[in-house]
């Protein structure tokens, strides 16, 4: 037997290692929004996305922040996101650099029936 034949299943293992760890990398950099959805409940929200901050509560509604570094175009970025709960409901999701407490008080005052 020569010494390629050796090798073959070594090459195939470090292929398949490879080809694992480079799926497993893309799927970590997701944004945070591919796991969320409108109407999601707040225990749902919390389980789905790892330690997020409570940036504000207001009359029943809780907004939370959550940055996450993402890539985008092949170029690594972090994008910040605003999860706002009313009821124990995801009602609304946002971008930014901080709450728009006027926001908060429009979704309690517009919205009492969500």
């Amino acid at each position: 037997m020569s010494k390629e034949g050796k090798f073959i299943p070594m090459r195939k293992i470090i292929i398949v290692f490879i080809t694992t760890l480079l799926i497993y990398s893309c799927d970590a950099y997701k944004s945070v929004t591919d796991s969320t959805y409108l109407g999601m409940t707040k225990k749902e929200f919390i389980q789905e996305v790892k330690y997020p901050t409570l940036e504000m509560a207001y009359e029943g509604v809780e907004v939370y922040k959550k940055t996450k570094r993402v890539v985008r175009g092949g170029i690594a970025i972090f994008e910040t996101h605003f999860f706002y709960f009313k009821e124990g409901k995801l009602i609304r999701i946002d971008t930014g650099e901080r709450v728009n407490p006027r926001q908060v008080i429009d979704l309690n005052i517009n919205n009492k029936n969500i």
